[in-house]
């Protein structure tokens, strides 16, 4: 009895995290959309060419992209795996000229990774 008891708190609890979770993730995605949409409306480049132009401007291989809108001005941001680091490639997505280029503090390659 003392083992039932304990699955279904357990149980219990689980279903009220994992629905907390996601109560609160659907929200967030919703407030982004509308943004995000503008952005690509009024984006003269693609998600392609923003990487290629970053790839260009930074010696290095792009790992990931997204259009990012802040302040209702929308900028590619693409990070860069150059050697043991990876740098953070602001595109305009206008223009396709980069914005900035800066190294990623948090995001460093470990070489545990290969243990």
């Amino acid at each position: 009895m003392k083992s039932c008891s304990i699955r279904i708190s357990i149980a219990l609890c689980t279903t009220l995290l994992i629905g907390t979770v996601f109560a609160k993730t659907p929200t967030a995605e919703r407030d982004e959309v509308p943004a995000v949409k503008r952005g690509l409306t009024s984006a003269e480049i693609s998600l392609s060419q923003a990487i290629a132009s970053a790839e260009a401007a930074v010696p290095g291989r792009a790992i990931s992209a997204q259009l990012s809108v802040k302040k209702n001005v929308a900028a590619y941001k693409v990070e860069i795996l150059r050697g043991d680091s990876l740098l953070d490639i602001k595109v305009d997505s206008r223009s396709g000229q980069v914005i900035s280029s800066t190294a990623d503090p948090v995001d460093h390659v470990a070489d545990e990774c290969d243990d």
